[in-house]
């Protein structure tokens, strides 16, 4: 081995190096291995096998590396090394290894539990790092040979010894695969100059999923050569040429026709393009790649959502936990038995005097953690114990001045307007509510402030106001709605007929139109004050009336509203997830995690709740569940990892709450509430418009034509008159049966799912409903359509429960009104009646109305 030109047979210590760390001459510096001992320097470069890999070239090679006499690994580390290429793989290999590499680490003493610093600083460097890679090679290719080459003061130099001409069973490497020359590395001399990793008989994680790497890239190259193949349309000409010239020009013309798709031919040919026959062959390649994508994932990393899309946020970060907390905690402990064991030992023995027996190589647990983690640790120490403000100051990077006093902010405070039985919400004026998006529709905004506009001037000229306040309350519920929707999300649709969310949905739903309702009464006792100029005693004018008026709509539609319906989003969000996690807590887990948005806006008092578990079974818990105030974007997920000792108690954890949250309105359930707004939420006790449903219509109050000048250019509507008392039964498709009950199930224009009761369906298909006036049974078949695209939608109670809110679907036809009216029923709204009527409408199109067209999630009027 040569070193600056000279050949150096045994290491020497050269003179003069001054420690980096000490200042004094080190002992240690420049010790070098034997050249001729050097093993790395001896591998002759040879033959690798690179050719296309298959299933029996993998066999073969395990079949020569487990020989019971002359066992040889170089054609399995050749078909290693090959796979080793598949970018999929790579990034798993990195995963995993970097969620190791990326933590910090110290050399402290076992005994008194100090930092060594001095090791510590040695330890921290480019050939450690290097060390920790290949330390964690031998997890994914098996039995690893790393020879020391040098050890100097302030860093070694390290190499790994190819693992293809390595024997771990005889204890041998053969540096010239061709020629039997070995080098017996159990040789005393090199105890003190190499770290065996891993056991003789350790053939690594890559050895089980071989199979999938090579289906992975020969499906992928099969794939490639169907899409050359198929992919482009083959071109044939048929003619009735003889001549050879003619044929030559055939082909010549055929080629540029695949160019440039134009040609010129001799006459008598014609010209034919072949699409491929199988267009969905893709899916065959594609599935059986993602099939093996995933069986390496798994094998790696122990999950498929880190690297790939995740079905949920909460499926993929159990994924990480398992990666993060089990599979690298293992990884961790692997290395810290290699360093404490093998590596410190043998550094003492070469003459690193900082190093004692006593040193331990240790993984900081604590920069593991996101600061804001570390952070609620940090406070529930400081309750009951003094935190130097040094430290604090240097570990969160906050420069410490002095205490002040803290103060609460009353999430569910209210300040008097003045005028009885109305109230005005005190929210926060900062929230953690970045992520939400609030109302912002524009048709939205321009229909409020015209509507607003008018009910100022109704206000001043002291005219009825019950037209506008009735539109401002649809108006704005529906926006509610909306945000409500979003949050609840695709299991709004998807979620079966006869689950809670069903229920809880429609009740939220007239929730939201009773809080209009009140809000709507607020703004008009706002402006009604706004009348008298109390400092001098007169009347304002209306151009000043208008002008605080402005500040009181913009109170209401936007400092308010963002707040509401950042809150029916969350509802909705948190809901749904609760309705779904207890009806699978007896098959999938009953324990749930609370979750922070994990970002700076999170309130102090909710990251203390941040990684706490509960148990489902405790109602205390329950009523923790997100959110847990204006803006709050926590949520609870599913927590399916080891429970031993980790789960709290629902009222120890409302204890790490500030004192004004129990009991406040934010201490319960909103799922099993089914409210998105409490009652003490509410602007004012008294119902509003909604007490006056039975007042409202659609001539005198919302101004609309009848339904004849509506439906003028409508069609008829189609009656089949096969369908008779006797066969309509055939029409009646049960979906399912509870409690003794059979149901038809229909959609209508929110994709909410309505039931009609089999025994419901009998009533109104037998007897006078047949009757050529009425003609139920032959109604029926339009229910479907009349839900689905209704003209009209109205709101309104039920005569005898003032408390109970029914709906009105209406469909106009040129001869006719078609109406369904529908009721809140155990699990679902159900249809309760349908008929036509050509009369009489203004007792059926009455109450609220809250939609005259089909509603659209983020375009309604």
């Amino acid at each position: 081995m040569k070193i600056l030109g000279l050949d150096i047979k045994r290491w020497k210590t050269p003179k003069n190096t001054i420690s980096r760390f000490t200042g004094k001459q080190s002992k240690t510096a420049g010790k070098l291995i034997q050249a001729e001992k050097d093993i790395i320097d001896r591998i002759v470069n040879s033959f690798k096998d690179q050719s296309r890999k298959d299933i029996q070239k993998w066999r073969n090679a395990i079949k020569l590396a487990n020989h019971p006499e002359k066992p040889r690994r170089q054609f399995l580390h050749d078909l290693y090394d090959d796979l080793a290429t598949d970018g999929h793989f790579k990034a798993q290999i990195r995963l995993r290894s970097y969620t190791t590499l990326n933590t910090g680490f110290i050399i402290s003493n076992q005994d008194t539990g100090k930092t060594n610093d001095e090791a510590t600083n040695f330890f921290n460097a480019s050939w450690l790092y290097e060390f920790l890679e290949l330390t964690l090679d031998a997890i994914y290719y098996g039995y690893t040979l790393v020879e020391f080459t040098a050890f100097w003061d302030s860093k070694v130099e390290l190499g790994i010894v190819p693992r293809r001409n390595v024997v771990p069973e005889l204890k041998v490497v053969i540096p010239d695969l061709t020629k039997p020359n070995e080098i017996d590395y159990a040789n005393e001399y090199f105890t003190d100059w190499i770290v065996e990793i891993g056991k003789a008989n350790d053939l690594g994680i890559v050895n089980d999923i071989i199979p999938n790497l090579i289906w992975k890239r020969n499906v992928g190259q099969s794939w490639a050569e169907f899409t050359e193949k198929f992919g482009i349309p083959m071109i044939t000409a048929t003619t009735n040429a003889y001549d050879t010239k003619d044929i030559d020009k055939i082909e010549y013309m055929l080629q540029q026709v695949g160019e440039a798709s134009t040609g010129v031919f001799p006459q008598g040919t014609t010209i034919e393009i072949k699409e491929a026959n199988r267009t969905d062959a893709y899916q065959s390649y594609a599935n059986f790649i993602a099939y093996n994508r995933e069986e390496i994932s798994v094998a790696i990393v122990g999950g498929t959502m880190i690297t790939n899309d995740g079905a949920s946020r909460s499926q993929s970060e159990v994924h990480e936990r398992n990666l993060d907390q089990k599979i690298a905690v293992a990884d961790k402990r692997a290395i810290g038995f290699l360093i404490n064991d093998t590596l410190i030992p043998l550094l003492i023995r070469q003459g690193y005097s900082f190093l004692s027996d006593k040193d331990r190589f240790v993984f900081s647990e604590s920069h593991n953690l996101p600061l804001d983690k570390f952070w609620k640790i940090t406070q529930g120490i400081m309750k009951e114990h003094d935190v130097d403000e040094d430290w604090l100051s240097k570990t969160f990077f906050i420069p410490i001045t002095g205490k002040k006093k803290s103060h609460n902010t009353t999430i569910t405070a209210m300040s008097s307007t003045g005028i009885t039985g109305i109230s005005r919400p005190n929210y926060p004026t900062v929230c953690c509510d970045s992520e939400f998006v609030a109302a912002d529709n524009t048709k939205f905004k321009k229909r409020m402030k015209a509507l607003h506009d008018k009910l100022a001037k109704e206000v001043y000229e002291n005219k009825d106001s019950l037209s506008t306040r009735a539109q401002i309350t649809a108006t704005e519920s529906l926006e509610f709605m909306r945000g409500l929707y979003e949050g609840w999300g695709d299991r709004r649709i998807t979620a079966a007929w006869n689950e809670p969310d069903h229920l809880a949905l429609s009740m939220m739903e007239y929730n939201l139109f009773e809080f209009s309702s009140g809000k709507t009464e607020a703004r008009l006792a706002s402006m009604s004050q706004l009348m008298i100029d109390k400092e001098k005693l007169q009347i304002n004018s209306f151009a000043d009336f208008k002008i605080h008026a402005k500040k009181i709509t913009t109170d209401f539609d936007v400092k308010y509203l963002r707040t509401e319906y950042n809150l029916s989003i969350a509802t909705g969000q948190n809901s749904a997830a609760y309705l779904r996690f207890m009806s699978e807590k007896d098959t999938v887990t009953s324990f749930v995690q609370y979750q922070t948005a994990g970002d700076d806006k999170v309130r102090s008092s909710h990251q203390m709740l941040d990684g706490k578990i509960f148990n489902l079974s405790d109602k205390s818990a329950r009523n923790l569940w997100p959110p847990n105030g204006y803006g709050c974007r926590c949520e609870m997920i599913q927590y399916v990892g080891d429970t031993e000792g980790k789960v709290s108690k629902g009222e120890a954890a409302i204890n790490l709450l500030p004192d004004n949250f129990r009991g406040s309105q934010f201490d319960l359930n909103r799922a099993e509430l089914k409210q998105v707004f409490t009652k003490a939420q509410f602007y004012t006790k008294q119902k509003g418009i909604i007490a006056q449903l039975s007042d409202m219509n659609y001539k005198d109050t919302f101004g609309l034509p009848n339904w004849k000048v509506l439906a003028k250019n409508n069609k008829k509507l189609k009656i089949d008159s096969s369908i008779t008392g006797a066969n309509v039964k055939e029409l009646f498709k049960k979906t399912t049966t509870q409690n003794g009950a059979d149901f038809m199930e229909f959609e209508d224009y929110l994709k909410r799912k309505i039931l009609l009761r089999k025994k419901n369906f009998e009533t109104h298909t037998k007897g006078h409903y047949l009757n050529a006036v009425e003609k139920r049974h032959q109604l029926f078949p339009h229910i479907k359509e009349v839900l689905a695209a209704p003209d009209e939608v109205w709101l309104y109670q039920d005569e005898r429960k003032k408390d109970s809110f029914k709906t009105r679907y209406i469909k106009f036809y040129k001869d006719t009104m078609l109406m369904v009216e529908t009721q809140l029923g155990v699990n679902n709204l159900e249809v309760l009646s349908w008929y036509s009527l050509t009369a009489e409408e203004i007792t059926k199109r009455k109450g609220l109305l809250i939609t005259n067209r089909p509603f659209k999630a983020k375009d309604n009027d």
